[in-house]
């Protein structure tokens, strides 16, 4: 079994790396960064109507909070709706 977990993870290797460091550099040459949230802001875990909530904070300024990139100055926040 340990034999079979151990190919996945060779498998796997290529696509881990250090995401704070990428996204460091691509703020560092003044790249875009986009940050997906798929919630709402009423699934949010503070601020949204409990029970029904999400394990985290979707709204527009939670990525910079929580990533390494609050460092940064964000310039620009977008929010994309569509229609139900």
């Amino acid at each position: 079994m340990t034999d079979t977990y151990l190919t996945y993870g060779h498998v796997l290797e290529p696509y881990i790396a250090d995401t704070s460091r990428l996204v460091l550099e691509r703020l560092d040459d003044n790249e875009m960064v986009v940050f997906e949230g798929a919630q709402g802001a009423l699934l949010d875990i503070d601020h949204g109507t409990y029970p029904f909530v999400t394990s985290s904070n979707p709204v527009a300024g939670r990525p910079a909070s929580e990533q390494v990139s609050a460092r940064r100055t964000s310039t620009k926040v977008w929010g994309v709706a569509r229609p139900t």
